[in-house]
């Protein structure tokens, strides 16, 4: 309990449980929509979505290995919101434009975003965090982060029974309010 109490009145901590929260129900979307889109709108199989994310994951490996070789202190706030930016135009062209190249792109990009937004969030929260705080508040702090993710999945099968460009339109939008929210919310110092 007290973990959570020094998360609600930490404004950083407070902060990325909104924002981060928000960018995971994209996220919790875009893990139903691809799938349907490669099996359903592309007819590709269960392994080709497989290796799209496994694709997705290698490059998130890379990128966070060589953001985390570089300095972020002062900018994390900056390259996170790049990064949810950057997630989100990645996808804007599959609206135009479903196909296997254009979800691979999206995917690869989506990818490359893993480490401008990660090392700076993780390294953020660390570096704001008083160190008799780090176990309460990361246990408290992260839970609250990933809670957008299992809200964005049911949020996300619902779209795309209805609608895969809905279900895009939908990642877009809680992309560009994450970033809206990690902007106003979290503190600049």
């Amino acid at each position: 309990w007290d973990g959570v109490v020094h998360v609600a009145r930490h404004p950083t901590l407070r902060a990325l449980a909104v924002g981060v929260s928000v960018s995971n129900l994209a996220n919790g979307i875009l893990v139903i929509a691809i799938p349907v889109i490669v099996l359903q709108r592309l007819g590709g199989s269960p392994a080709l979505v497989g290796q799209i994310f496994a694709a997705e994951g290698v490059v998130a490996v890379v990128s966070i290995m060589l953001i985390g070789r570089i300095g972020t202190e002062g900018r994390e706030r900056a390259l996170m919101i790049s990064a949810v930016l950057l997630s989100a135009a990645a996808v804007l062209p599959l609206l135009a434009r479903m196909d296997l190249a254009m979800v691979i792109l999206a995917m690869l990009v989506r990818g490359v975003t893993a480490g401008l937004y990660d090392v700076p969030m993780f390294t953020l929260r660390q570096r704001r965090t008083d160190p008799a705080w780090l176990g309460r508040a990361f246990a408290v702090s992260m839970s609250l982060n990933f809670v957008g993710f299992p809200i964005g999945s049911a949020l996300g099968g619902a779209l795309a029974a209805a609608s895969l460009e809905l279900a895009l339109s939908a990642i877009v939008v809680f992309s560009l309010a994450a970033a809206a929210s990690l902007y106003v919310l979290v503190p600049r110092s």
